[in-house]
């Protein structure tokens, strides 16, 4: 984005961060969605809004990006559901290595 982005752009924002694949791009997306999200909330929260369903989104969209935030790194350091697939066929892992003992037997 070539601006700063407002209160009213957090849903652009927030689809931003949860879609993106780069995983270099996605804590600091992450980061700038929380914060709009958040900052809109805020101004509903201020103004004396009652509560709406654009509010009820912002709750679940700054929880969801909680647990992003949380547990981001843990799912970029899982085995991908193919990987398991792979191994428990008896097949190598995609990278060619074999996590098969090549022992002979005498």
């Amino acid at each position: 984005m070539s601006r700063t982005p407002t209160a009213d752009d957090w849903q652009t924002v927030y689809r931003a961060a949860i879609l993106e694949s780069d995983p270099a791009k996605v804590p600091g997306l992450i980061d700038l969605a929380y914060k709009v999200v958040q900052r809109r909330a805020f101004d509903l929260w201020y103004m004396g809004a009652p509560p709406t369903r654009e509010r009820h989104e912002l709750d679940n969209a700054l929880y969801f990006l909680d647990l992003l935030r949380k547990f981001g790194p843990l799912l970029e350091e899982s085995p991908r559901v193919g990987d398991l697939e792979q191994r428990s066929s008896g097949e190598s892992p995609a990278d060619g290595s074999n996590t098969k003992s090549s022992t002979t037997e005498s």
